[in-house]
């Protein structure tokens, strides 16, 4: 790293969010697209990038990158560069099925937690998922499979770092859920001021939790479109509600054409913190996760996945042969969709 933005993020002067050294580690998975020539299911795609604080404030951080490509950590940008020059991962003719091929890509993300323990050398971590591009490949980070045990039947690993042992697994699995079809819309907000007073808020872009904070619950990071700004008409009601004005040349007549006006929606992002070890605070890692959003290099607002899962997103997009590895059902399609920010 070549400047201190993940130190002033994550540890600040007087944080009220205590957080002990640790690394931060995302993992991207994505199906590829299937080819009529050829039987059974295409390898999916696996990227993961590290992020390693040093042992002190004021050191030097480190970054890694890994592929099941290139199935080795190293410096991000060497990462990245033998990533892209190797060719997307060809069908085989062995006729694996859809959950065989779920359940290895859990195998080879297992595979790359333990390698990385040689490089972390004891420092605890936090594993970054996208819940709902991963949804097929551990059942154990369902909503629905909480409080109970692994199915003896199920060939895939309950969780990524299931038989490592304990050291060599996070601390806990961050589980990021960025589509909005399956996420709450801010409706309003009642803010408390310092002096006891309260006010109604329609917008925000801070980090939110269930107001009776359920086991286990999840915290909602809000962002306010970047085109909220003079014309605030979708403050109070969409498009459909939206006047269409009225045209005259006599100008005390005429009245705005509100569906000409800038309309927005918030977007919403999901972390649910899992899994997490004694001695680590949920709330903690929860705002860790919403500052690690903040980081992008190239614009001043918030990326859709915080650093370490953005940046092993990016891995794969910047692969030359990723429009034609690019799914084409209407799952995955979307899956990427959400994780572009909305992006076709």
């Amino acid at each position: 790293m070549i400047d201190d933005r993940f130190e002033r993020a994550l540890y600040p002067e007087d944080d009220p969010y205590l957080l002990p050294r640790m690394a931060f580690v995302g993992i991207h998975i994505r199906k590829q697209a299937t080819h009529r020539k050829y039987k059974g299911q295409p390898k999916r795609i696996i990227t993961a990038t590290a992020v390693i604080p040093s042992r002190k404030a004021g050191e030097t951080w480190r970054m890694l990158g890994w592929s099941n490509i290139h199935p080795q950590w190293e410096h991000y940008a060497r990462a990245q560069s033998n990533f892209h020059a190797s060719n997307y991962p060809l069908h085989t003719q062995d006729g694996q099925d859809e959950m065989q091929r779920w359940a290895q890509a859990g195998e080879d993300v297992r595979t790359a937690l333990q390698d990385l323990s040689d490089e972390l050398d004891g420092l605890p971590y936090a594993l970054m998922i996208d819940g709902h591009a991963s949804r097929r490949v551990w059942p154990g980070l369902h909503n629905n499979k909480q409080g109970l045990s692994p199915d003896p039947d199920d060939p895939r690993l309950w969780l990524p770092g299931s038989g490592l042992p304990a050291s060599w697994n996070p601390v806990s699995i961050i589980r990021m859920n960025c589509a909005q079809a399956e996420m709450p819309r801010l409706v309003s907000v009642i803010e408390k001021l310092k002096n006891g007073t309260t006010k109604p808020l329609k917008t925000s872009s801070d980090l939110y939790y269930p107001e009776d904070r359920p086991e286990g619950h999840p915290w909602f990071l809000f962002t306010e479109p970047r085109n909220y700004g003079k014309k605030r008409h979708g403050q109070w009601k969409t498009r459909w509600r939206a006047d269409p004005g009225k045209a005259s040349k006599n100008a005390d007549e005429r009245k705005e054409n509100e569906l000409n006006s800038p309309w927005y929606s918030m977007t919403t992002r999901e972390i649910t913190p899992m899994y997490t070890r004694d001695g680590y605070e949920r709330e903690a890692l929860a705002v860790a996760a919403a500052r690690l959003s903040h980081q992008a290099l190239s614009w001043s607002d918030r990326t859709r996945y915080p650093a370490p899962l953005h940046a092993a997103l990016q891995m794969d997009l910047g692969h030359p042969q990723f429009r034609r590895s690019e799914p084409k059902d209407a799952e995955s399609l979307e899956i990427l969709r959400e994780a572009r920010g909305g992006d076709a």
